[in-house]
């Protein structure tokens, strides 16, 4: 790998970087944009149909999701299935998503999708967390190592910030003293 590249995928999953602004289809051809999401804090998991780690991570999402099911965060659920008819049969199946995620499609294009390539997503299923302002805020690990309890902190963290900032007075400057 070139220093180039390397140094690319560091940038790209820096804290704080500007999300990729996506294009992307839902099951019922509806096109979702990042920026339909600003506002809200979000959940990106990206999965494919067949991969087993993808199904075993569910169950604490669904937990998760439970959780902070009446406040500010989206959950987004972006598959890279290669086949339409694939993706929406394990949608309906239920075993890689949940009902209150938000179902997206890299439209047949799998890794080569321009989502996969800016986030360099090299392993399944793959978490990100985007702060209200479209920002990266976390790569969080996976849930099933603490039982979810990271996670959770990050969107906590990533919703009191925001609960906190939207307080401060227009002139407030958070300059160190």
């Amino acid at each position: 790998m070139s220093r180039t590249r390397t140094l690319k995928i560091i940038f790209t999953i820096k804290e704080g970087t500007k999300s990729y602004n996506f294009n992307l289809p839902d099951a019922e051809g509806k096109i979702i944009n990042m920026t339909d999401l600003r506002g809200k804090v979000v959940l990106l998991d990206f999965w494919f149909t067949g991969c087993a780690n993808c199904i075993l991570i569910q169950p604490w999402l669904k937990k998760i999701e439970e959780k902070f099911k009446n406040d500010s965060i989206c959950f987004v659920s972006i598959s890279t299935d290669k086949d339409k008819n694939r993706w929406l049969k394990s949608i309906k199946e239920g075993k890689y998503t949940t009902p209150a995620s938000i179902n997206l499609f890299t439209e047949e294009k799998g890794e080569n999708h321009p989502i996969i390539k800016h986030y360099c997503i090299m392993g399944y299923p793959t978490l990100i967390l985007i702060n209200k302002d479209g920002k990266l805020s976390a790569t969080p690990i996976d849930p099933r190592v603490d039982d979810g309890k990271q996670l959770i902190s990050l969107i906590e963290q990533a919703l009191a910030k925001d609960k906190y900032t939207s307080k401060l007075p227009v002139n407030y400057s958070r300059q160190a003293y």
